[in-house]
C-alpha cells in the first residue's frame, strides 16, 4: 500500500521541543550566570518564566544593560514603587544617598543588581565616604538578594577591609555571612594575617627565562608587586620599583611541576616575547591556588612592602581600582 508523502512529514511537524519555565530565582541565577560569562557585549537571551514572573526578569535585564533601567511593571503596584524607589536613587544628588538607602525597599533581583551597579561604580569614582559604602554594601548582602550579586558585595566588602588593615568590619562581616561564604572568609583570614609579617614565598616563573624559583615577593626586586593578568597586547605602564606577577587564565599547572606546560606554556611565550623586546621582566603565576591560600584571586591587585620585606598593605579587586 503506497503511503503519502505527507503521512512521512507528519511526526516531524508534531514534535516540538518545550522550552523549560523555570522558577524566578532559578532564571535569575541562570540569567546572571550567562551574562558573568559571555564573551563581549552581545545579548544575554532570557530564560522562560510564567507569566506572572516575565515583568520581574525585564527588571533584572534592565537594571544589568542600563544605567537607568526602565520600569517594566503595571503603574501602581508594589513592584512599580519598588523598581521608581530605585530609579529616584538612581538619579539623586550625593547627600540624597544615605537616606534613601536606609529607607528604600529592596525586594527584587534587579533592584539589588541595579544597586550593585550604580555604588560600585560611585565607589570607584571616589564619591563613596566609608561609612556610606559601608550601608551600600550592606543593603546589597542582605537575605533576599540574588547569590551572585551577594557575592559580588562581599568580595567588595572584604577587598576593602583588607585594604583599610579594618579588622572590626573583617569581623562583624564574619559572623553575619561566614555560615553562607566559608572559603571567602578563611582566605582572607589568611591574607589578613600576612600585614605586618614577612612576604611569603610562593612558586614563580621568571619572564623572559621561564625558569622556576621558590622566591620571597619581598625579593623581586621592588616596594610594590603588581598582580595582574596580561592584557595580551603590550605592556602595563607600572610605576618604577614595581615587580609585575602575571597570573594565567586558568591557574591549573600543577603546583608541584617543574616545567610550564600546555595553555600556561603558550602565554608564557607570547609575554616573553613582549618583555624581551622592551627589556622588562616580570614573573608568571600558572598555579591559582598558590595565590588563592592569601584570597589574590581578585585583580589587579598591589601589595606595598616596606624596607625590612614585610608587607604594609594589599588592595586588590574594586579596594585596587578606586580613587583615593
Amino acid at each position: 500500500m503506497r503511503r503519502s508523502c505527507f503521512m512521512l512529514f507528519v511526526p516531524m511537524v508534531l514534535v516540538a521541543q518545550e522550552v523549560p519555565v523555570l522558577p524566578l530565582a532559578e532564571a535569575e541565577a541562570t540569567y546572571l550566570q550567562a551574562l558573568d560569562e559571555r564573551e563581549g557585549a552581545g545579548p544575554v537571551p532570557l530564560p522562560a518564566v510564567a507569566p506572572p514572573d516575565q515583568a520581574a526578569l525585564r527588571w533584572l535585564s534592565a537594571a544589568a544593560e542600563q544605567d537607568l533601567p526602565a520600569n517594566p511593571f503595571p503603574a501602581g503596584g508594589a513592584a512599580w514603587r519598588e523598581a521608581e524607589g530605585v530609579r529616584r536613587l538612581l538619579r539623586a544628588a550625593p547627600h540624597e544617598w544615605g537616606k534613601s538607602l536606609k529607607t528604600l525597599p529592596v525586594t527584587l533581583g534587579g533592584s539589588y543588581l541595579a544597586l550593585w551597579r550604580w555604588g560600585q561604580g560611585k565607589v570607584r569614582e571616589g564619591r563613596m565616604g566609608k561609612a556610606l559604602r559601608i550601608l551600600w554594601e550592606d543593603r546589597l548582602l542582605a537575605e533576599g538578594g540574588p547569590g551572585m550579586v551577594r557575592s559580588s558585595a562581599l568580595r567588595h566588602a572584604l577587598c576593602f577591609a583588607l585594604a583599610e588593615a579594618d579588622l572590626e568590619r573583617f569581623g562583624r562581616l564574619k559572623e553575619w555571612q561566614e555560615d553562607a561564604w566559608s572559603d571567602f572568609f578563611t582566605r582572607f583570614q589568611n591574607a589578613f594575617s600576612l600585614l605586618g609579617s614577612p612576604a611569603p614565598v610562593v612558586r614563580l616563573w621568571s619572564l623572559p627565562r621561564m625558569e622556576p624559583a621558590d622566591v620571597s615577593l619581598a625579593e623581586l626586586g621592588g616596594l610594590q608587586v603588581r598582580l595582574e593578568p596580561d592584557p595580551g597586547a603590550a605592556l602595563p605602564d607600572l610605576p618604577p620599583g614595581t615587580a609585575w606577577i602575571v597570573p594565567t587564565r586558568d591557574g591549573a599547572q600543577p603546583e608541584e611541576s617543574s616545567y610550564l606546560e600546555g595553555v600556561s606554556l603558550e602565554e608564557a611565550r607570547s609575554l616573553a616575547a613582549r618583555l624581551e623586546a622592551a627589556g622588562r621582566t616580570a614573573y608568571l603565576a600558572p598555579t591559582r591556588s598558590v595565590l588563592e591560600a592569601y584570597a589574590l584571586m581578585f585583580f589587579p591587585a598591589r601589595i606595598v612592602l616596606d624596607r625590612q620585606g614585610r608587607i604594609k598593605s594589599i588592595r586588590m579587586g574594586d579596594a585596587a581600582l578606586a580613587v583615593r
